[in-house]
Formats: C-alpha cells, structure tokens, sequence
C-alpha cells in the first residue's frame, strides 16, 4: 500500500479531482487514508507556494494599526493579498506565545515574541 505522501504527489502530478479520489479510496477500502492525504497534499501546495505567517499572542490585545504595521513590515508589495493570491499571508492567534508575535517568511522564523527575547537572553 503507498504512503499517503505518494499518494498525494500522484493527485497532484496528474490533476485527480477530489471525488476520483475519494472513489479511488473507497475501492480499495482506503478511505481512512483521506485525511493524512489532505495534509500531505497542504504541505506540498506550501512547498511550491509558500506563505507567510503572522502568529499573535492570543494574550496580546492587538489592533489593526499594529497588524498593518507588521505587514507592511514583512510583506511586500508583490505578496500583498489580491483577488487571485488570497493565501499570501495567514493570521493566526498562538495560545503558545507569551506576548508579541512571531512571522515565519521564507522558511526562516522572526520571533519577535516575550519568550524569543527571553531564550535570546539566557542562551
């Protein structure tokens, strides 16, 4: 049996539409394989297309002006979010960060949080 990392690679090389898929799982009685195939299939669309992420403390009460301000910083003009490129950038709120914020761009990580300056700190 493949690998749903195959398998998804195999979807995306040859265009297969979701209900062939599905139809396909379902034959071979793989259907439980569907949701590690969609995970797969995310992490591959992000390898050909990365995006940006912005990660805010959830702690941190965060206006619009500062969001803008941090965008501005770490996207350009060519990233800025269209009506055909809606995923150039996710928001998302981090239960995890102390305070501030960190932005993964590029591959490479900005921790600009409370715990990043603390980890600066002692290490």
């Amino acid at each position: 049996m493949p690998k749903s990392k195959d398998i998804a690679k195999y979807v995306r090389e040859n265009k297969i539409s979701a209900k062939a898929l599905i139809l396909m799982l379902e034959k071979y009685k793989a259907i439980a394989m569907l949701p590690a195939i969609l995970k797969s299939l995310k992490h591959l669309e992000l390898q050909v297309n990365p995006v940006t992420v912005i990660e805010l403390s959830d702690k941190t009460n965060v206006g619009s002006e500062i969001l803008k301000s941090i965008e501005n910083i770490f996207l350009n003009s060519k990233e800025a979010p269209d009506k055909n490129n809606s995923h150039s950038k996710i928001v998302l709120e981090n239960k995890g960060l102390i305070g501030g914020f960190r932005v993964i761009k590029d591959y490479k990580l900005y921790d600009y949080s409370i715990g990043g300056y603390l980890n600066r700190l002692l290490g």
